[in-house]
């Protein structure tokens, strides 16, 4: 026989199950439309960690737009050295990869943050909204000069 405290306790395991049950459903969704990147292919660029700085290399026939204005085609790809270039609303995919030590991807203002290990590769995703130029950052004890691997996201309109 079902007693008015057991029912009360049956009610409330139920009632708990099904209020975790949407949560965890509401977010596996979020989680998984966050991990896929939009089908648009976008700027490829592979991030490459070494003490104590950052170079950014794009994928062949990669488009640019500079500060000044200036659009280039780049046939072969570009590397460049602590400076990431890309346009507001571009999606840009990232491969992070460490050549020497653990480093730390880290862009505060945007809320990108994203390990750099060796013999690893990460990969990562976003899309700026806002122009301007932004801090990069490895927040990972790296070494001696840790505190001088900085660089900059620069985003054009």
């Amino acid at each position: 026989m079902v007693t008015k405290t057991h029912a009360i306790e049956i009610l409330s395991v139920l009632i708990t199950s099904l209020v975790l049950a949407y949560i965890g459903v509401v977010a596996g969704t979020n989680l998984i439309a966050i991990d896929t990147p939009p089908t648009d292919q976008g700027l490829h660029v592979k991030v490459v960690a070494r003490q104590f700085y950052w170079t950014f290399e794009y994928a062949p026939n990669s488009t640019i737009t500079f500060p000044n204005g200036t659009t280039r085609t780049f046939p072969n790809g570009l590397s460049l050295e602590d400076t990431l270039y890309v346009s507001v609303g571009e999606v840009v995919n990232l491969e992070v990869v460490s050549m020497d030590v653990a480093h730390s991807f880290f862009i505060p203002q945007l809320g990108i943050h994203i390990d750099a290990i060796p013999g690893h590769d990460n990969k990562y995703w976003f899309t700026a909204d806002t122009p301007g130029q932004y801090l990069i950052e490895c927040t990972q004890f790296c070494g001696t000069g840790h505190y001088t691997m900085i660089g900059s996201l620069v985003v054009v309109p």
